[in-house]
C-alpha cells in the first residue's frame, strides 16, 4: 500500500489500535518523504503513528 500525506513525518511507526508500540506486530515500512509504503495482505488492518 502506499500513503501520501501533505507534509513529511519526522517518524512512522507500526502500533496496535491503542496506539501503543507492540513487539508483536512487525512490518516493513518505507518512509520516503511525503511517502509511506508497506506491504499489506488483503482485508489486513494496519495502524501507524506519524
Amino acid at each position: 500500500a502506499e500513503i501520501t500525506l501533505f507534509r513529511a513525518p519526522k517518524a512512522v511507526r507500526v502500533v496496535n489500535m491503542l496506539e501503543e508500540e507492540d513487539e508483536g506486530v512487525k512490518k516493513e515500512l518505507e518512509n520516503g518523504g511525503e511517502r509511506i509504503m508497506l506491504k499489506m495482505k488483503p482485508f489486513e488492518i494496519v495502524t501507524l503513528r506519524a
